[in-house]
């Protein structure tokens, strides 16, 4: 797992007991912070899918830029192969 699944595995993490911390407290009636409870944990989510979807984005970018990197290596590892040919027989 890479440092950036990590770290949003932990963040999701936080802001779901987060969300389940608000829960609580609107289902005891009790104010959250002051505020509106109900419209700040509707903006969490929100926040949460779009860094998921985001997550999603980079990871896809992750794989296929390993996939050129592995096809550039596998050319690269071709082409010595064939200098090195061409320079024991000659």
């Amino acid at each position: 797992m890479s440092k950036l699944d990590t770290a949003m595995d932990r963040f999701a993490g936080s802001v779901d007991r987060l969300e389940a911390l608000l829960n609580r407290r609107m289902a005891q009636g009790r104010k959250v912070g002051g505020g509106d409870a109900a419209g700040d944990l509707a903006g969490l989510r929100g926040d949460k899918a779009r860094l998921e979807e985001e997550l999603n984005v980079m990871k896809a970018e992750v794989r296929r830029l390993s996939t050129m990197n592995e096809r550039a290596s596998q050319d690269i590892t071709s082409a010595v192969d064939g200098i090195r040919k061409i320079l024991a027989a000659g």
